[in-house]
């Protein structure tokens, strides 16, 4: 039973990591790192810091909380409050916000006093905190193609960089706009039907899915009747719903799922890499994260295992390095004690980086690890 229940919290911690979150987070707003001068952030003793491609440090672990730079700034955690930080790792803007999102298109969303509004990088108000979602903590979302998803009172809609309410809030459920198009919910929220709508707000795509994806490459994933499939801009199936599960098309290919295998199709729903992983993920800078056995690896996109699969947890590249977890545990005296190690790996999978690791203690009693933010 003991082991059942540590295995349960380190998927749980795996899942919910700094590294796995940032995995498939999306396509709307990405942070793409390259060049001598990208930096990736860690942590070690329970602090957050930077280090360059070298696996050295450029900024020093000492923030509650961390997240990756965009636009020059990182938001950072410094007494409870979140605030900006710049390359050097010198305070751009004084952590004052309860919550914060990174800086996309010149403007980044933070809640002030239970409401959100968009700052610029100089910290002043570009949008007044105005927005806030009954029974949610989030209501504010990062600006893609000149349009952020917000909330008001139960309802999502979008605004423009001005802060008018150019589609009003009438979904219970949406996503940012992805070439030119939004996933939203329509219709009777119990019924829980996506569709998309165009940046004028008008529905192009009738709502009837289960789920979708942003537009990527031109295609959706969608879920009907319990399978997976991909939609064209008119709404007409490019590759029909046949998948047991599907991912967004990157770098022109996409990871599918059938019959409890993985592999990777085209545009045209060719199978480039025939399905045989435990599990696949999108394609970041040529490699793609597989599942082989219980341990994870890197492939290219002839299928090629180029970095050998290992039991760390592991997220995509992004620039030159990819993080791993690593998770080990067992119970002392109704204690489960937890040790978490984190890294860094480069495209050959030497690792340039590893944490020292950090003990956590779950009581038995109390063992549902809370989510990272």
């Amino acid at each position: 039973m003991a082991a059942n229940r540590i295995a349960a919290i380190i998927a749980m911690l795996a899942l919910w990591s700094p590294p796995a979150r940032a995995h498939e987070a999306g396509l709307g707003h990405q942070d793409v790192k390259s060049g001598p001068d990208a930096v990736y952030r860690v942590a070690q003793h329970g602090k957050w810091g930077f280090i360059n491609v070298k696996g050295e440090f450029v900024i020093q672990p000492s923030f509650e909380a961390a997240d990756d730079f965009n636009e020059g700034l990182a938001r950072v955690m410094i007494g409870g409050k979140w605030g900006y930080i710049d390359a050097k790792g010198q305070t751009a803007i004084e952590p004052k916000y309860s919550d914060a999102g990174d800086f996309a298109e010149g403007l980044a969303p933070v809640e002030l006093d239970g409401k959100w509004g968009y700052i610029d990088p100089k910290g002043e108000f570009a949008i007044k905190p105005q927005f806030f979602l009954k029974g949610s903590k989030e209501a504010a979302g990062e600006f893609t193609e000149g349009l952020a998803l917000v909330a008001t009172g139960s309802r999502w809609g979008f605004i423009d960089k001005t802060g008018g309410l150019v589609i009003p809030a009438q979904f219970s459920e949406a996503t940012p706009f992805s070439e030119g198009l939004a996933a939203v919910v329509m219709g009777n929220p119990t019924l829980r039907r996506w569709g998309y709508i165009d940046v004028a707000g008008k529905p192009v795509i009738q709502p009837g899915y289960e789920e979708a994806c942003p537009f990527s490459q031109g295609l959706a994933c969608v879920k009907k009747d319990g399978k997976w499939g991909y939609l064209d801009k008119r709404g007409k199936w490019a590759l029909d719903a046949e998948y047991d599960f599907a991912h967004f098309f990157r770098e022109g290919l996409a990871a599918v799922e059938r019959s409890g295998k993985w592999g990777f199709i085209d545009p045209s729903g060719a199978a480039v890499i025939e399905p045989q992983f435990k599990m696949g993920f999108s394609f970041s800078e040529g490699l793609a994260l597989v599942q082989i056995g219980e341990n994870y690896g890197f492939i290219d996109k002839t299928g090629k295992v180029v970095i050998d699969p290992q039991p760390d947890f592991v997220a995509g590249f992004s620039g030159e390095l990819a993080p791993t977890t690593r998770v080990a545990g067992c119970e002392e005296d109704g204690v489960i004690k937890l040790e978490v190690k984190t890294a860094y790996v480069n495209k050959t999978g030497k690792r340039v980086w590893q944490s020292e690791g950090y003990d956590l203690d779950v009581q038995e009693a109390k063992s549902d690890v809370p989510p990272a933010r």
